[in-house]
């Protein structure tokens, strides 16, 4: 999971997201909005929070921050819970999982409308789940 950048970039993602084996990560507020300062574009693969996140800071304290370095660890941690879920999961099959469970948020990346799901743990666990015990 890499952070996709803080610039603003319409059609881009900074360095080291845009490596190919990279999952880059953009950021979103609450209402699942863009968040304006975050990176996007086709080589973009996933959205998570990344708005006002409550986050550790200096001197044993908590403070809002934003970022899509505060998007990319909730990335890293829905991978843990899907492989948790699912251990014979490869990276690709849980890419794809959050991809098909998230929430499509639709942008204009220079002139080209892209798709782009933010991730949805519930969903894409409890399909995981329901896909592995035909119970549920």
């Amino acid at each position: 999971m890499v952070a996709a950048g803080n610039s603003g970039f319409a059609n881009a993602v900074a360095s080291p997201a845009c490596i190919s084996t990279a999952i880059a990560v953009g950021a979103t507020d609450d209402g699942d909005r863009l968040a304006s300062f975050t990176n996007r574009g086709p080589l973009l693969d996933l959205f998570a929070p990344g708005v006002t996140i409550n986050s550790a800071v200096p001197d044993d304290a908590y403070g809002d921050k934003s970022g899509t370095s505060m998007a990319a660890p909730h990335v890293a941690g829905a991978f843990a819970l899907l492989r948790q879920a699912n251990p014979d999961f490869t990276v690709a099959q849980s890419l794809q999982r959050l991809r098909d469970t998230g929430t499509a948020i639709q942008f204009d990346a220079s002139g080209t409308p892209v798709v782009t799901s933010r991730i949805d743990l519930e969903r894409a666990t409890t399909t995981a789940q329901a896909s592995m015990d035909p119970r549920l």
